[in-house]
């Protein structure tokens, strides 16, 4: 059975802009969907790349959690993701304007 202390530390290596730290979260065959992107990740190499992708145009990027479910092995856990786009990312320069993003990551984990 999972506990919200997982959860936290996760999200808290997310929010600490860590992909080192995240990807030790993941299993070497781990798959990580991202579906409004379309991407598809697999093992931590790979989520650890997506990570530091997904925190580099934010200095403040971060997840907040609205609720969590576990059963078992499974979860749902419904989130925020917020900042401020203040860096330039791929020659885009920053517009200084805040983002708020509501999403849902569901899944198992053994």
């Amino acid at each position: 059975m999972m506990d919200r202390a997982f959860f936290d530390n996760y999200l808290g290596a997310w929010n600490a802009h860590d992909s080192a730290a995240v990807a030790r979260y993941m299993a070497d065959d781990a798959i990580y969907e991202d579906v409004a992107l379309g991407r598809v990740l697999h093992g931590p190499s790979e989520i650890a790349s997506f990570v530091e992708e997904a925190t580099t145009s934010s200095s403040d990027f971060r997840f907040e959690v609205v609720s969590l479910f576990t059963a078992g092995n499974d979860y749902a856990n419904e989130w925020v993701m917020l900042g401020t786009n203040d860096r330039e990312r791929r020659g885009v320069p920053a517009t200084g304007r805040s983002f708020r993003v509501r999403g849902a990551s569901i899944g198992r984990l053994d």
